[in-house]
């Protein structure tokens, strides 16, 4: 089901009803996007392909140990340069990391064989690779994002209010973290919690973490209604009625 939003530009947004188990699949591909802006793309065997190749080998060996990587091969002067970024989410061990951003790459590959640019979402991980430096630059959601609804509303137990104060308090404490990562919970009417997550790249500064956060937090009014997720490559937001992170 299509969800469209009052937003500007070219915006990509998916909608599914979704009923997840109490133990989430970190493997499980949220979406993909293949060559944005423009369908760049590269021929089997070429130069740019053999450092698009290196980069993402050398994301799925780094990135596991701290749970971020980021790189680039080819000459700076050269149009083949390849930048690979991958980062797994903060509360993620690093064997699943390990195993996230594998699959991960082979999925996107899979699914994006000869774009030179493209951005894929996990559960539990997140790849962006393009011909274009990206580094340190924010997504804006008002151009490309991914949500995710869940199948159980929440409207009648969680005012607008108390979503939106727990993401903005999350939005804080993440622009204030070393990892860039907040999560938090909040109490509801009977026993029910909201639960809810936010994390940017570590190639973000804190400020424009907390810039990234509070646009997708913006967003929020518009969809609002059942347990959601928001993604784009820079960062990424969570609020849903079961644990769906670790403690």
């Amino acid at each position: 089901m299509a969800l469209k939003l009052n937003l500007f530009l070219y915006i990509l947004s998916i909608a599914i009803l979704a009923e997840m188990a109490a133990g989430v699949d970190l493997f499980k591909p949220v979406g993909h996007v293949c060559g944005f802006p423009d369908n760049r793309n590269f021929t089997s065997g070429s130069e740019y392909e053999n450092n698009l190749n290196f980069i993402l080998h050398d994301l799925s060996n780094k990135t596991p140990a701290t749970g971020f990587g980021l790189g680039y091969a080819g000459a700076v002067e050269n149009s083949n340069r390849a930048y690979g970024r991958a980062q797994c989410r903060a509360d993620v061990s690093t064997a699943d990391c390990k195993t996230c951003i594998s699959e991960m790459v082979r999925w996107v590959r899979g699914k994006c064989p000869f774009y030179k640019s493209a951005f894929a979402w996990f559960q539990g991980c997140l790849l962006r690779y393009s011909d274009d430096d990206f580094f340190g630059k924010i997504d804006d959601p008002n151009s490309l994002a991914f949500f995710i609804l869940e199948k159980e509303n929440l409207s009648n137990i969680a005012p607008l209010e108390k979503v939106e104060g727990l993401l903005n308090q999350l939005a804080g404490e993440a622009s204030a973290s070393k990892k860039l990562f907040a999560r938090g919970e909040v109490k509801l009417a009977g026993s029910k919690n909201l639960y809810g997550l936010v994390q940017c790249t570590l190639d973000l500064s804190p400020a424009d973490c907390k810039t990234c956060v509070d646009g997708l937090v913006s967003i929020v009014p518009k969809i609002y209604g059942n347990g959601t997720q928001v993604y784009t490559s820079t960062c990424t937001l969570q609020y849903l009625l079961y644990a769906f992170f670790n403690a």
